[in-house]
């Protein structure tokens, strides 16, 4: 393996054209509208990366390893005031750890009383307020930041994803559009004052969309609005009160999925799968992530499952990109560990099961700023990266 975690690619070219909001009275479809952001890339953009470009220091923060704090898969992440709240998608809890990794509890627990849950799937953390949301009972449950019970919402629908702003909810749902065809539909509605109201809009219905996997969320809050990244679209919505936009577009010309006919094909969602797994497209935008300064996201390679990750500044509009890589003779992959970003630093999860993975000691020793680890006696390590100033 020439290189543990990233490829650094030259700067995207970053093309504005022609806005467009998609409220809730349409329910028109569109790529891109004025003040879209379109991003080109392609794999040729991509050249060796050498941490130093876009990162001067990397700190590692071991989380405290006990039989409570134990991190299996992890589903999603969010640092919040020094706090670090992890969605832990083999044990369905969420865990939370201050700056330095200690372990400062659990919060909510599971189970059928009230404020519990059996299958938590995702989680929002803003101002003082934490949302759990349970997908197998159908429940929103509110804590505060300490982890203690406010209340609980009870909901009709099955939500894989969500986001509360101000009294409204977005939430991206899965269910059955064509009664009798056996066939699910993938939608982001918006609940109008509650989780219970009858006005409910349904964006981009589609009984044959290839659908997002249920391994990561893909609404993430920022302030008063939330982002979307929409299955095979290359799309990146941005959702605030007054409706959708087209955020930004990833073009990766031939290499692009090519969503206008898919989206239009009777394919069931097996056969849809199979078709974008056996071609070698660029294009399903899997996480996003967004600070007051710079967009965070992925797109994923279909044939090889590797992610080029992106991090655009949005202020001096460029982009700097850098590339899980596969190990050369096995089918090792270091990809999707979930990320977080704010104006300062970059976070990357580490999982234990990559610790295995040639070279990674050798990495940590390299470039990252710290003390002396034997990283195989943790549970997992958060990789703590500082943007360079070059790029603010």
């Amino acid at each position: 393996m020439k290189h543990i975690f990233f490829l650094f690619s030259v700067l995207f070219t970053i093309i504005f054209i022609s806005s467009c909001n998609l409220n809730t009275t349409s329910h028109e479809y569109r790529d891109v509208c004025d003040n879209t952001i379109v991003i080109g890339v392609t794999r040729q953009d991509l050249i060796d990366f050498k941490p130093g470009l876009l990162f001067d220091k990397f700190d590692l923060i071991p989380l405290e390893e006990s039989a409570e704090s134990l991190v299996g898969v992890i589903k999603k992440m969010v640092v919040k005031d020094s706090a670090i709240f992890i969605l832990d998608d083999t044990r369905k809890i969420l865990l939370k750890f201050d700056a330095i990794g200690k372990y400062l509890g659990q919060i909510g627990s599971i189970g059928r009383g009230q404020g519990e849950y059996l299958q938590l799937a995702d989680f929002q953390v803003s101002r003082d307020t934490i949302l759990l949301w349970d997908y197998r009972q159908k429940k929103m449950a509110f804590y505060t930041l300490d982890g203690s019970f406010i209340k609980e919402q009870v909901t009709n629908d099955y939500f894989l994803s969500f986001a509360k702003l101000d009294n409204d909810y977005w939430a991206y749902t899965a269910g059955i559009n064509e009664e009798g065809s056996g066939k699910e539909g993938f939608n982001l509605r918006n609940y109008k004052g509650n989780l219970n109201s009858n006005d409910i809009f349904d964006f981009l219905p589609a009984s044959n969309f290839y659908p997002r996997t249920f391994n990561k969320t893909n609404i993430f809050n920022y302030g008063d609005s939330a982002i979307f990244s929409f299955g095979l679209s290359n799309v990146i919505y941005r959702i605030s009160n007054s409706g959708i936009h087209p955020y930004i577009f990833v073009d990766a010309g031939k290499n692009s999925i090519p969503y206008n006919t898919i989206k239009d094909q009777p394919l069931s969602m097996q056969e849809c799968s199979d078709y974008v797994n056996n071609n070698d497209y660029i294009g399903i935008i899997s996480n996003c992530l967004e600070s007051s300064r710079y967009l965070y996201f992925n797109v994923t390679e279909t044939k090889t499952g590797e992610l080029i990750h992106t991090i655009y500044d949005k202020v001096d509009k460029k982009s700097l990109s850098f590339k899980d890589i596969v190990e050369d003779d096995s089918n090792v992959i270091i990809s999707g560990t979930p990320c977080f970003i704010d104006d300062v630093y970059f976070y990357y999860l580490l999982p234990s099961f990559y610790f295995d993975i040639p070279n990674i000691e050798e990495f940590i020793k390299q470039y990252c700023i710290s003390d002396t680890y034997t990283i195989n006696n943790y549970n997992t390590i958060l990789i703590r990266a500082r943007i360079k100033d070059s790029l603010k």
